[in-house]
């Protein structure tokens, strides 16, 4: 019988007398579950850090690699605005989305912000638009609205 593996990540072990392939557990009793190239999970940047996904890509990504949009409107007047939220600072439902025009127009064409901050009909999303031209062309980078907290 093979020896049984201590570590918090365990691999498959095979018994060499039956062939029969032995699911080792970590030291709670469940499976231990492996990390592979191909997994999402184990491309997290660190296990400290909140973890978002793209609503344009839908690939996960850490929560400061990615902008924060925010509706800002009211359906009474039927004017929904989608405007970008550098600083994780303005209140309401929140979508987050890789600052790239190719995941943009990938989430304006499926309509991932109207699934995503939940509104009844399709926004103005050209201040997102304008923010991440904007981004694109400087090389200086944007100041956002965080205040410097003296210590």
């Amino acid at each position: 019988m093979p020896a049984r593996h201590t570590g918090a990540w365990a691999a498959h072990a095979t018994d060499d007398a039956d062939g029969v392939e032995l699911m080792v557990t970590d030291r709670t009793g469940l499976r231990a579950r492996q990390p592979d190239a191909t997994s999402v999970t184990s491309a997290r940047p660190s296990q400290g850090e909140p973890i978002r996904t793209c609503v344009g890509c839908r690939t996960t990504d850490s929560w400061s690699a990615l902008l924060r949009v925010v509706a800002v409107g009211s359906h009474e007047i039927e004017q929904i605005f989608v405007v970008p939220d550098p600083g994780h600072r303005l209140s309401g439902r929140g979508a987050w989305l890789h600052p790239s025009t190719e995941c943009f127009e990938q989430a304006v064409r499926r309509k991932a912000f109207v699934r995503a901050l939940r509104l009844k009909a399709g926004p103005d999303v050209s201040a997102v638009a304008a923010h991440l031209e904007l981004t694109r062309s400087s090389t200086v980078p944007i100041m956002t609205n965080q205040r410097r907290v003296r210590r």
